[in-house]
C-alpha cells in the first residue's frame, strides 16, 4: 500500500497543484495586516475542488472525518494546511503543515535509495510546495526565523517554483523596515 501511495504521488505530478494567495485582514492572526503570501493546494485530490472554491469549513469538516479513518497521507494533511492557514486557524494548521512535510520527507528519502533523480523529481516538488506552506504558516504565526529556513530550503529543493521565491520575497520585505 505504502509504494502504491509513492507510485500516486510520482505519476501525479504537478499538474494537480494549484497556488492561492493569502490574504489575511483584521481580525485574523496578522490583524490590520495584509499578508500576501501564496500557499499550494492539491486541487484534485482530498477535496482540493472545495478548497479552490473557498469552502475551507466544509473541506476541513470532511478532510478531518477522512483523517479519522486513519487516511491522513499527504494530500490530506496539504489540504488541511491550506485550509486551516487559509482560516485563520493556526495552531490546527501547525499539525497538518508539519504532517504534510513529514510525510513528503519520508517518501522522499526512502525512494531517493532507489529511484532515479528524474523519478524522484515530482516528489521533491511536493517536498517544496509543502514547505513553502509551512513557512508561510510560520510567518503568519510571527516565527521569522522558520518562515526562511522553510522558504529557503524548499527554494533549494526546486528553484524553478514561484512559490518558495515569492513568499522569501515577501518574508524578507516584511522584516525591513516600512516593509
Amino acid at each position: 500500500m505504502k509504494r502504491q501511495y509513492e507510485r500516486k504521488l510520482a505519476r501525479n505530478g504537478a499538474g494537480i497543484l494549484t497556488t492561492m494567495a493569502l490574504v489575511l485582514g483584521a481580525g485574523s492572526a496578522a490583524a490590520g495586516e495584509v499578508e500576501s503570501y501564496r500557499v499550494a493546494a492539491i486541487k484534485d485530490s482530498a477535496y482540493g475542488n472545495l478548497i479552490m472554491r473557498e469552502e475551507f469549513d466544509t473541506a476541513i469538516e470532511r478532510l478531518e472525518r477522512r483523517d479519522r479513518k486513519g487516511l491522513p497521507g499527504f494530500y490530506t494533511a496539504t489540504n488541511l494546511c491550506v485550509a486551516y492557514i487559509k482560516t485563520a486557524s493556526l495552531e490546527s494548521a501547525q499539525a497538518s503543515c508539519a504532517l504534510a512535510v513529514d510525510t513528503i520527507e519520508a517518501v522522499v528519502a526512502g525512494r531517493s535509495r532507489i529511484d532515479s533523480e528524474s523519478e524522484l523529481k515530482p516528489v521533491r516538488r511536493y517536498l517544496a510546495l509543502a514547505l513553502s506552506n509551512r513557512g508561510v504558516l510560520h510567518a503568519v504565526s510571527g516565527r521569522d526565523a522558520e518562515a526562511q529556513a522553510d522558504f529557503e530550503a524548499a527554494r533549494e529543493i526546486e528553484s524553478r517554483l514561484e512559490e518558495p521565491s515569492i513568499n522569501l520575497a515577501r518574508h524578507s520585505a516584511s522584516l525591513t523596515p516600512g516593509g
